[in-house]
This record gives C-alpha cells, sequence and structure tokens, in this order.
C-alpha cells in the first residue's frame, strides 16, 4: 500500500479551516507550529515539520498528521532534512 493511501490515513481527517491554517504555517515555515502537527507528502512518503527547508510540497499532495508516530503509521518516513522525529 502506498503511503497516503485512503485506507492508512492514520487519524480523523482534521477540520478545513485547521488545514487551511496548517497549510499557511508551512508555506510561512512557521517554527512555532513544529510541535503541533508533521505533514506527510503523499508522492514521497516522507513526513516533515512545518518549518522544514526542503522543498515545499503541492497542497494536493499533502497530508496533516498530529505528531510522527502518527505519520509512520500510515507509513510515512522521516525527512532526512528536519529530523522530525
Amino acid at each position: 500500500m502506498t503511503p497516503g493511501t485512503q485506507a492508512d490515513m492514520g487519524p480523523a481527517p482534521i477540520p478545513a479551516a485547521e488545514a487551511d491554517l496548517w497549510w499557511e504555517a508551512v508555506e510561512n515555515r512557521d517554527a512555532s507550529f513544529d510541535a503541533i502537527f508533521r505533514t506527510g507528502v503523499r508522492t514521497t512518503g516522507i513526513y516533515c515539520r512545518p518549518a522544514c527547508p526542503a522543498r515545499r510540497p503541492f497542497r494536493r499532495n499533502v497530508v496533516f498528521f498530529p505528531d510522527g508516530p502518527s505519520a509512520q503509521r500510515a507509513g510515512f518516513r522521516a525527512c532526512l532534512r528536519c529530523r522530525p522525529e
């Protein structure tokens, strides 16, 4: 099963308003959100902190997780640049 598919998404989806706020934090690389959530990129199978210096993914490829273990259970691996464990 590929990371980020519907069957392995982990926790229930977050509300759209919160997802928009979290995506804004990713766009701005806002480190104040680093302790709040992780982003998983469906096309790469990698999860990161919001402030990760790596190239920003397309919004359509991003799924949000409350923490690293949730992302790992969904089949994502930690980013080697931001080390979100």
